[in-house]
């Protein structure tokens, strides 16, 4: 068994420990991936970003619409 069947594993129990309802081998490993693509988009970015621009640096990201909007 490799590590990445390791952690499907363990995520799988504990998504249905958490959620009280199977799943299968192929749903765990998708919603595992989908959380862990999550956690790198929430810590270093949107994939467009290199992780040069992190976490002090300025990313690719335009701003200015987005803190026009905040004025409104």
């Amino acid at each position: 068994m490799s590590l990445e069947d390791t952690y499907v594993k363990k995520f799988k129990e504990a998504y249905e420990k958490e959620f009280k309802e199977k799943i299968t081998e192929k749903e765990a490993g998708e919603k595992f991936f989908r959380l862990v693509r999550l956690v790198g988009t929430i810590l270093y970015g949107a994939p467009s970003n290199s992780r040069g621009d992190h976490p002090s640096g300025r990313s690719s990201v335009d701003e200015s619409e987005f803190n026009a909007n905040l004025k409104d």
